[in-house]
């Protein structure tokens, strides 16, 4: 219920601002809601995250629209991003982890952490793209099969709710999609942190202030080394068991507190 629950807020959090604001005519009014709509985008980013190991629980072909329809809201293909965050677990360090450069030399260098920082949507798949085509090969015919039919089915779902948005929003759709455009940033400066290490890989547990709770990362999941350790434990368990958590391989253990500082720091 928990989780059904906060994609519930995030969802509404990311588009009745855009709703709401234009019928209060006061400039005031955008700026809360570029504010809010940021903050459930935020948040949906990291719900979408969760949704990558596990749907809600309930029936199960309503529990995997719940979580394809919360990724289309993000922009995002469920089956594309579940899909690579589980190769990312399954590969992290390697030449194979769809994300690894989130952490790799695209990321090393304040300059470089700068630059990732604005590579959203077309950006993003143009320098630092998520990689799959390498881990799909290795898979049999059957199962990319059932890969390509439901990617596919998704890719309608995410076009068909950005047109209900656009269609519903007229032109304040554009300060959604800028809300959209700035939690991406956001996140790009949250996966540089969860994994960087000097161009390599660490599995990083995070202390951040409010603001980096509520924006950079869906509560429990800046302990983000303990859920890679452990990506069994749901993120509302990690504050309380991330501390019995212990490295299993030659990967660090890392333990930051701050996004921003890493940033501009690299530690």
């Amino acid at each position: 219920m928990k989780v059904w629950l906060h994609t519930l807020a995030s969802s509404l959090l990311m588009v009745m601002p855009w709703v709401l604001a234009p019928q209060l005519g006061n400039p005031y009014a955008f700026i809360a809601a570029f504010f809010f709509s940021t903050l459930g985008a935020a948040q949906n980013i990291g719900i979408v995250h969760e949704f990558a190991h596990r749907t809600p629980r309930g029936p199960r072909a309503l529990s995997r629209a719940w979580a394809a329809f919360a990724h289309a809201l993000g922009g995002l293909v469920f089956e594309k991003a579940r899909t690579a965050h589980r190769y990312h677990h399954a590969f992290l360090g390697g030449p194979t982890d769809p994300d690894r450069h989130g952490y790799d030399q695209t990321t090393e260098g304040r300059w470089r952490r700068f630059r990732y920082l604005l590579l959203v949507g077309p950006l993003r798949g143009w320098f630092a793209p998520v990689e799959l085509a390498s881990v799909l090969a290795k898979l049999p015919q059957s199962a990319k099969d059932d890969y390509a039919r439901k990617a596919w089915k998704d890719r309608v779902l995410l076009l068909l709710a950005q047109l209900v948005l656009i269609g519903g929003l007229g032109w304040f759709y554009l300060g959604y999609a800028a809300s959209l455009i700035f939690a991406n940033m956001l996140s790009n400066v949250r996966e540089m942190t969860e994994h960087g290490n000097g161009g390599q890989a660490a599995y990083v547990n995070i202390k951040p202030s409010l603001f980096g709770v509520l924006f950079f990362s869906t509560p429990g999941f800046w302990y983000h080394g303990a859920h890679h350790l452990r990506p069994e434990i749901p993120y509302w368990e990690l504050p309380s068991k991330a501390a019995d958590i212990l490295s299993k391989d030659d990967i660090p253990l890392l333990n930051r507190t701050s996004y921003l500082k890493y940033l501009w720091s690299g530690v």
